[in-house]
């Protein structure tokens, strides 16, 4: 079966049981961006544990695998007991699974049972436990047997606009004093649609008068 990655929402804030900031430079935006060489951590002078991360969804129709890359080197921060929640668009959370990962720095996978969760609009993972009282996530990776499909929340009416759209004008006839250069070069070809005619006043000067 084909997998499909999908991502959160861009810049949608994340929630936490408690008001504990991130590491500056290590904000929750860091797991999600495709990149291992950056990630998530809490703020290093604080007790981070239990901490609770949501990710929010559109247009998901399931995930049924997520990936929890744990940071590259080091224990501190790595996920041990987690208990993963989600649910949909105006729904209650509803638990999907109790996790129990090692402390080491090997990628986490989690294969959902059944169809996966369906049609989610937020994942949450609760951490009770991380190593050193930190948590830390280098990338969080969601997947989907389908390709995700945003919504549109309301189409553009068309009707009647083209009766406000602007209209072009043609002159009827226009004269110019002094006389054109030529007959080749008179006012007439500004209007006759051809760019590749052009007025010109004459050569011999005359066309603005001095003080």
């Amino acid at each position: 079966m084909q997998q499909h990655c999908v991502c959160p929402i861009p810049g949608r804030p994340y929630l936490r049981s408690l008001p504990r900031p991130a590491q500056p430079g290590a904000e929750l935006s860091k797991c999600y961006d495709g990149d291992l060489a950056t990630g998530y951590h809490s703020d290093w002078n604080l007790n981070a544990i239990p901490d609770t991360v949501d990710f929010y969804f559109n247009g998901v129709n399931n995930i049924n695998k997520i990936e929890y890359v744990p940071r590259s080197s080091g224990l501190n921060g790595v996920w041990r007991t987690v208990a993963l929640w989600a649910r949909k668009t105006n729904g209650p959370f509803v638990k999907v699974a109790d996790l129990n990962w090692a402390n080491d720095n090997t990628t986490k996978i989690v294969n959902v049972a059944a169809n996966g969760i369906d049609t989610p609009a937020c994942v949450r993972f609760v951490v009770s436990q991380a190593t050193g009282n930190f948590s830390s996530c280098n990338e969080m990776i969601f997947w989907s047997s389908t390709p995700t499909v945003i919504p549109v929340d309301c189409s553009n009416p068309t009707s009647g606009l083209a009766s406000l759209l602007d209209k072009k004008l043609t002159a009827n006839n226009a004269s110019v004093s002094p006389a054109a250069n030529s007959a080749g070069e008179g006012i007439d070809k500004t209007l006759d649609n051809d760019k590749s005619t052009l007025y010109h006043s004459s050569w011999a000067g005359g066309g603005f008068r001095s003080r």
